[in-house]
């Protein structure tokens, strides 16, 4: 990546209930768009093997993150050198994934499971 905003390649999936008996993931050529369905000969898979499924869900986690770090370091705006900080009052980063009553949490655990 040279910092710049556009993309190289990108692809296309949709994954439904991943962590379940019945999973399903939809990927090919579709943008899911009725013109595309009509006219381009859009193409659409659907793959219901759960192995592939929690595949493709990690990867839809991993592109979440790409992009978020992207638009977090498109907005850097200084170039000094990064330096380690000691403990400071807040909570550590990691608590909310093991308190129950946080989204973290059941993130945490259905991701692992």
């Amino acid at each position: 990546w040279n910092g710049g905003m556009g993309q190289v390649i990108h692809h296309k999936f949709v994954v439904v209930d991943f962590n379940t008996a019945n999973p399903a993931v939809f990927c090919g050529s579709s943008n899911l768009a009725q013109g595309g369905e009509e006219s381009n000969g859009d193409n659409l898979l659907a793959i219901t093997d759960p192995a592939v499924a929690a595949l493709y869900a990690v990867e839809a986690i991993q592109l979440v993150d790409h992009y978020e770090f992207r638009a977090v370091a498109s907005q850097a705006k200084s170039n000094a050198p990064l330096l380690l900080k000691g403990p400071d009052e807040n909570p550590p980063w990691w608590q909310g994934y093991y308190d129950p009553n946080n989204l973290k949490s059941r993130e945490r655990t259905v991701l692992v499971s």
